[in-house]
């Protein structure tokens, strides 16, 4: 497989795991009775950080095999 094609997957990750922070702190604070800014902040800080570090490495690891898969398509054109 392309590498290129295989960084829009990991690409496509991050971004679901990036949603997912927002989702869960959504879903959380349905159960609040006041709906504010602050409200959500609190929520979304009570999801572990755990997430973001997975987040930005699949980010970091679509980044890299895209650039890989640039730099082979030019040597080899």
């Amino acid at each position: 497989m392309d590498k290129t094609k295989l960084s829009v997957y990991f690409f496509l990750m991050a971004t679901i795991l990036y949603a997912t922070r927002f989702i869960s702190a959504s879903i959380g604070l349905t159960t609040s009775k006041v709906w504010s800014e602050d409200e959500f902040v609190s929520y979304l800080s009570d999801i572990p950080d755990s997430l973001m570090f997975v987040t930005l490495t699949t980010l970091g690891i679509g980044l890299i095999l895209f650039g890989w898969g640039v730099i082979e398509n030019i040597k080899n054109k």
